[in-house]
């Protein structure tokens, strides 16, 4: 459990790290905990690229996906690389600004009423783009305490012991 000035410290030392390295993208396999959040978080407030990776992407996919990415294309205003599952043809590499980022988070903290809500479950995935710009980023952007589940299991669990207590 981190509190926000936690996550924050965390972030703000993690992002001095990336300026003193030099690091001009960053690459991430999006997996649901503290050590993933704080450098994506790092990444955003470095300004650099940030390629997400499913941690379900097999190598041989992940190699193919890597040769998508060839930095030279990002536009200059790229924040975020995410990934189309390839549903409706080839797979593509989706880039994102910061200023798409804060729009989404922004609508999706509008529409489904963020400011109300006293805590959330994290059960999307992180490299889908509904997870982190869904979920992890309007429950940081409003406070809103989050819990990670990493699977529909985790939420059953957590509901029968609430429902056990009375505390839904």
């Amino acid at each position: 459990i981190y509190t926000f000035a936690e996550l924050q410290e965390l972030v703000d030392r993690k992002s001095e790290q990336i300026k003193k390295q030099g690091i001009k993208t960053l690459v991430l396999t999006a997996d649901k905990n503290i050590e993933f959040i704080t450098q994506f978080l790092s990444g955003l407030k470095s300004g650099i690229p940030i390629v997400l990776f499913s941690s379900d992407h097999s190598l041989d996919l992940r190699s193919k996906y890597e040769a998508m990415i060839v930095e030279p294309v990002f536009h200059p205003e790229t924040a975020l690389i995410l990934f189309t599952s390839g549903s409706s043809g080839k797979p593509k590499a989706v880039q994102l600004s910061l200023s798409n980022i804060k729009s989404n988070t922004n609508a999706v903290i509008e529409t489904l009423d963020f400011k109300t809500a006293a805590e959330q479950f994290l059960f999307l995935p992180l490299s889908y783009s509904f997870g982190i710009l869904g979920q992890l980023l309007p429950a940081l952007a409003t406070g809103v305490s989050t819990h990670i589940a990493n699977s529909l299991i985790d939420l059953k669990t957590v509901f029968d012991e609430r429902s056990a207590t009375g505390m839904l």
